[in-house]
């Protein structure tokens, strides 16, 4: 019984480190901005990957895209589904307004879905 409690009091203390990192990281987190590799241009069903790059307060840098939540703007007149490390996948031509979005930090970018 002492070491199943013990066991219990461990994986308490490392959820409780892992929220306070990650509150860390929203609060410290001064912009996103959405960048690709590759030109913004993708064929219908064809992939892009994008990255959201988090700019924290004491000025560094690092790539957020997994801890993002991804979205397409309604107002698109292309379509893309994204994965939720930031992989569009084009479905319908036209142009499609990306977001990414920690906490109340956000930024939209574009990529223009071209037919084959």
């Amino acid at each position: 019984m002492k070491k199943l409690l013990i066991a219990i009091a461990i994986l308490t203390i490392v959820a409780s480190l892992s929220a306070c990192k990650a509150n860390s990281k929203v609060s410290n987190l001064t912009a996103i901005v959405i960048s690709t590799n590759q030109k913004p241009a993708v064929a219908v069903d064809s992939t892009i990957q994008l990255e959201a790059i988090g700019v924290y307060s004491n000025g560094k840098t690092q790539d957020i895209s997994s801890e993002v939540k991804w979205g397409i703007l309604p107002q698109s007149t292309g379509k893309a589904i994204i994965t939720d490390n930031g992989l569009a996948i084009a479905t319908i031509p036209g142009n499609c307004m990306v977001t990414a979005k920690l906490g109340n930090v956000s930024d939209e970018g574009a990529i223009h879905v071209v037919a084959q």
